[in-house]
């Protein structure tokens, strides 16, 4: 007597798992059970290949041996996400959710800081992570990192608003314009030049402490502020008990070094007989 056999030829895609058999001579007919096995950090695919008429489940795949067939089994590696959290600024990989190689080895870096919108200024101070990538950081870039699990990195920003402060006459200001971060408070302290005074504090001073010629400055806006200066003036008495004078009788006030004249018109008066 004379048995038939058919050829089964089996294989996988890559080397990431394993088949409980190899390619073999089969009976006509006859029915093989093939299992796929991954291998560590690796999962099972599909089944590709001559699978018509074959019964699948999952990892598992009973074939029919009425034909010759060639079936492979399709493994691929385990994937790990890393989201990328951050509210500006551009990323190294962008913001979102990012798909990694069990054991691939990554970086991440933020481009692009400070960002500047109007009068508020963000500075990257660093990050968090979670899973592979390092716990903290405070640069704008991270050492290299090996992807074993699902990991997470947040870039973290400090919050700077303008601070502009202007001086209208002479003086001087204990501090220029400048960056100042959220919420902090700055104290700036006006001192007039000689021969002039401090005169008044205006601008955005509003939620501000003022004592003088200091003023304390809470940094929740971006700000303008301005100190002003008069030039000191000194007294002129003018006495007539008669006639016009120019300055008129009295306590005029005029401005340091400021040039003037006295002059009284109307001269003589006259009233009745009396001159």
């Amino acid at each position: 007597l004379n048995r038939s056999g058919i050829r089964t030829s089996v294989r996988t895609s890559a080397a990431g798992g394993r088949l409980n058999t190899g390619d073999c001579w089969l009976a006509n007919g006859a029915n093989l059970e093939i299992t796929a096995t991954p291998s560590n950090h690796w999962h099972f695919g599909a089944w590709s290949g001559d699978t018509a008429g074959c019964a699948i489940a999952s990892n598992r795949i009973s074939v029919l041996m009425d034909r010759p067939r060639a079936i492979t089994a399709g493994f691929a590696m385990d994937q790990h996400s890393l989201p990328v959290n951050t509210p500006r600024g551009i990323g190294s990989p962008p913001a979102g959710i990012h798909w990694y190689n069990y054991g691939a080895v990554t970086s991440a870096a933020l481009a692009s800081s400070p960002v500047v919108e109007g009068k508020t200024q963000y500075v990257c101070k660093g990050w968090t992570g979670t899973g592979g990538v390092p716990a903290s950081g405070t640069k704008t870039n991270t050492p290299a990192f090996t992807l074993t699990n699902n990991s997470s990195i947040t870039w973290l920003w400090r919050t700077n608003c303008w601070l502009d402060v202007t001086v209208v006459g002479c003086g001087r200001l204990s501090t220029g314009n400048c960056w100042i971060g959220f919420g902090t408070n700055v104290q700036v302290v006006a001192t007039p030049s000689n021969h002039w005074h401090f005169a008044e504090w205006f601008g955005d001073t509003y939620g501000c402490t003022i004592a003088s010629n200091k003023i304390t400055v809470p940094m929740n806006q971006p700000r303008i502020v301005l100190a002003r200066f008069a030039l000191d003036q000194h007294s002129l008495v003018v006495k007539s008990a008669h006639g016009i004078s120019v300055p008129p009788a009295g306590t005029n006030l005029f401005d340091y070094q400021s040039t003037q004249s006295v002059a009284v018109a109307c001269s003589p008066v006259e009233n009745d007989r009396t001159q």
